[in-house]
């Protein structure tokens, strides 16, 4: 009789599974895996593995040079300190000291030596199509052609349109080729 009163309390036992047992077993694997060193060895390898990828660029060797410039993106043209590795800009930075920006630079003036990398870049003459959503490349001889007939057409026919120059940085010897250039139409505009 006591034996069958013990096979009867293994099996409650054995079979009971309740909330208290169901925390207890995934606390105890939750520090297992922490204290196991497969999820840090996973971590490494796939640091290791993403880091070889073909398309990831190698960084240019060499010595490392500082210029000092100023950016020509946007008007304000902050004072910037370039670090160089031979002659590849790798980062900009804010010129201290410098008149007009004090060591500030926008967003734009910070990431302009990932700029020759854009996939917006403009790398040849195109004009605008279908209301600007798509660009046709243009030949240079075609862009001239085309500018120089417009040209020719508002210096002849002032009623035909209006001739106009925004300069975003005036006051350079640019400027001044600028209102040259927009002193010989009609009602030209600088």
């Amino acid at each position: 009789m006591e034996r069958v009163g013990y096979d009867a309390m293994i099996k409650e036992r054995i079979m009971k599974i309740d909330r208290r047992h169901l925390l207890k077993f995934m606390g105890g694997s939750a520090v297992g895996v922490v204290l196991s060193p497969l999820p840090w060895k996973v971590v490494d390898d796939v640091s290791i593995w993403t880091q070889n990828w073909s398309w990831i660029p190698v960084p240019v060797r060499g010595e490392t040079i500082f210029r000092h410039t100023s950016c020509a993106l946007c008007p304000a043209g902050c004072g910037l300190k370039v670090r160089c590795i031979g002659a590849q800009p790798i980062a900009l930075s804010g010129l201290t000291g410098h008149p007009t920006s004090h060591g500030f630079v926008c967003p734009g003036g910070l990431l302009g030596h990932h700029l020759p990398f854009s996939s917006r870049r403009v790398t040849q003459p195109v004009r605008l199509t279908k209301g600007g959503r798509e660009a046709a490349r243009l030949s240079t001889e075609q862009v001239a052609s085309d500018l120089g007939g417009t040209l020719a057409r508002l210096k002849a026919d002032p009623a035909a349109g209006r001739f106009a120059i925004i300069d975003a940085l005036p006051g350079r010897s640019t400027s001044l080729a600028y209102r040259r250039l927009a002193s010989q139409f009609p009602g030209g505009a600088y």
